[in-house]
């Protein structure tokens, strides 16, 4: 045991202040951990403390992290990324399936437009071959009237000058779905040119079986899946809106076609300036003839409507109305939804 003598204050006795002083600084040099002091009969008295001792602060607050704490450090930020990634991506898509809804009630606007303007809705394409589309007739109802006024509308899609170069530049940005991630024409014929295609496709109506009438739905016959009569685009002939006897708000105008490989199959891409062949095929419409989402690709006027948004596809119906149509839809219901005048009851909501 330390002991330390007292110093003598006036009269030989000592001063309990000065001696409480001297504890107190005695105190400041043995870590508490270690030692501990009492003051007993005027000494001072120091022991080591009992147990185990107490890691210095200045130990505990430079202290770095173990490898094992680092690695749970890890493992949680993985957990955390891993629980809102599919949060994001999921926001995400539900911002793109927006944008595209916006992209098809324009082009509802747009057909309208036209409609105001010249009583009745455009055509199909310009009765040449390979003419121009119905795309390039409302682009002046899509403030693009400095391009449209630049078309040749007595040449085709890709007549030089002008029509070619207009088709291999963007095409407004509602001809384009954002989750769509094929943009060009994918034809051997058009890929060396750059050309840009479009998402969007208007609808010739539906082929084949009508179920609810136990009829089939009119159609000029042709190679590459023929013409339907039904929808509101057929080849060289405008419709008016009187023709629309299921009613507007029940009568698909514009399809979305803008998935992309899958399943072994691709999508046929064509320029979106390019309409269509008498008794050939049409690349700016196509018949209601296969289920959506359906990857169909082997008649080219019955490719399969289909997007990459989860669980269906955008249309836009002749009111100007848009609605997302889920691939579960019964497939009756979807070609009396694409006819005009089928005097089907049985449409999708």
């Amino acid at each position: 045991m330390l002991s330390t003598k007292s110093f003598p204050a006036e009269g030989g006795l000592a001063q309990p202040g000065f001696v409480l002083g001297i504890a107190g600084g005695l105190r400041n040099c043995f870590p508490p951990a270690v030692r501990s002091t009492a003051v007993s009969g005027g000494r001072i008295h120091t022991q080591p403390t009992r147990g185990r001792p107490r890691a210095s602060v200045k130990l505990s607050a430079d202290r770095g992290f173990t490898l094992i704490e680092l690695l749970v450090v890890i493992a949680i930020i993985g957990v955390l990324v891993g629980l809102l990634l599919p949060a994001v991506q999921q926001a995400r898509e539900a911002a793109r399936r927006s944008s595209c809804s916006n992209n098809l009630k324009q082009i509802g606007l747009a057909l309208h437009g036209y409609n105001d303007a010249n009583k009745e809705l455009p055509l199909s394409s310009v009765e040449l071959q390979d003419g121009l589309s119905w795309q390039v007739f409302i682009l002046p109802f899509m403030e693009e009237d400095a391009r449209f006024q630049r078309f040749d509308f007595n040449g085709n899609f890709r007549s030089d000058p002008p029509n070619k170069g207009l088709t291999a530049t963007r095409p407004p940005n509602p001809l384009l779905c954002p989750s769509g991630t094929d943009i060009l024409s994918n034809h051997s014929s058009e890929l060396s040119d750059g050309y840009y295609t479009t998402h969007y496709l208007g609808s010739m109506g539906p082929t084949g079986q009508n179920v609810e009438a136990g009829t089939t739905y009119s159609e000029q016959s042709t190679s590459n899946g023929g013409f339907g009569r039904q929808g509101i685009f057929f080849w060289a002939k405008s419709r008016k809106f009187r023709e629309v006897t299921d009613g507007l708000s029940n009568t698909i105008a514009i399809g979305e076609n803008s998935w992309t490989a899958r399943n072994g199959k691709s999508p046929q891409r064509r320029a979106w300036t390019r309409g269509g062949r008498a008794g050939y095929w049409m690349a700016s419409c196509k018949n209601f003839q296969q289920p959506i989402n359906s990857d169909y690709t082997a008649q080219f006027n019955d490719h399969s409507m289909g997007s990459d948004h989860p669980g269906g596809a955008q249309f836009g119906f002749v009111d100007g109305s848009v609605r997302l149509l889920v691939d579960t839809i019964e497939f009756g219901v979807y070609k009396a939804t694409a006819s005009m005048n089928g005097g089907e009851t049985n449409v999708a909501e």
